[in-house]
């Protein structure tokens, strides 16, 4: 991560870089994607701001607090970007954690177990049967239509309209569920 150091009528001292550096470091434990850290600190009057920039992921989080002192203005500053910072991990352990429940409703709904993933030693040594699946493209109706002709509980298909993978099953009560993916990068 890029740490910037900027002093604007204010003398940086090493004690003062020190500290920055310091405060630097708290940002790497909520995070490894943080690209760039700037530290601004200005004195206009009596005023001590302190103003934090970090970029992560694209996204670019901002705090500033202002004191009569430098390093408390400092302080400040980094608790309320650590709050930030603790909210966008948070936020990001909640995506993940919904991509796996979708996971493990998907393998409901096939009628296959849920248990815990262990790490392959080779992708060759856990893939046990390969089979090939033609998909084709069809609207809802057409699938609706398809999935009653079946004896499996689920159809795979290309929806036309949006392009995508879909699931068309039925479910225990004996009504039709769909799940609709969409592409991520």
């Amino acid at each position: 991560m890029e740490v910037i150091i900027t002093g604007r009528q204010v003398e940086l001292t090493p004690k003062l870089k020190k500290h920055i550096q310091a405060q630097a470091k708290k940002i790497e434990k909520y995070t490894s994607k943080a690209t760039q850290a700037v530290f601004t600190l200005k004195t206009e009057k009596h005023r001590n701001i302190a103003e934090i920039t970090v970029t992560v992921n694209g996204h670019v989080l901002n705090a500033q607090e202002e004191t009569d002192n430098i390093q408390a203005s400092l302080d400040l500053a980094m608790d309320r970007m650590e709050g930030q910072l603790k909210k966008q991990k948070d936020k990001l352990a909640k995506h993940h954690l919904r991509r796996g429940e979708a996971h493990g409703h998907l393998h409901r709904l096939l009628g296959k177990s849920e248990t815990p993933r262990e790490k392959p030693k080779t992708t060759a040594s856990r893939i046990k049967k390969k089979q090939k699946q033609r998909v084709e493209l069809m609207t809802l109706e057409e699938a609706e239509l398809k999935l009653q002709g079946l004896e499996q509980g689920f159809l795979l298909f290309g929806n036309r309209k949006s392009l995508c993978l879909n699931i068309l099953y039925r479910t225990a009560d004996g009504s039709l569920g769909l799940v609709e993916t969409t592409y991520t990068h």
